[in-house]
């Protein structure tokens, strides 16, 4: 289960951690996914960092690429909480 890996995780290194199959390679407050609210581990978009220029997007139905890539464009601009 998703949430007890999480825990696991966070009791450990003091962080959470998502696991993003290996197409994520570097931590960063802009990485995110939304997943099914009654299966954690069906991901509908995911987006992260590969490198300081380089970010990668993945989604599925019911995102078009439009939404998806404006979902993820929006996660680019400052974020207030996190600086």
């Amino acid at each position: 289960m998703k949430v007890s890996y999480f825990f696991i995780i966070f009791l450990e290194y003091e962080a959470y951690v998502l696991d993003f199959d290996g197409r994520v390679e570097k931590g960063s407050v802009k990485n995110f996914q939304l997943c099914d609210p009654n299966n954690d581990d069906f991901v509908y978009l995911q987006f992260g960092r590969i490198n300081e220029q380089v970010f990668s997007m993945d989604f599925k139905f019911p995102f078009s690429p439009i939404q998806a890539f404006g979902i993820c464009l929006s996660s680019l601009d400052n974020k207030f909480a996190c600086d």
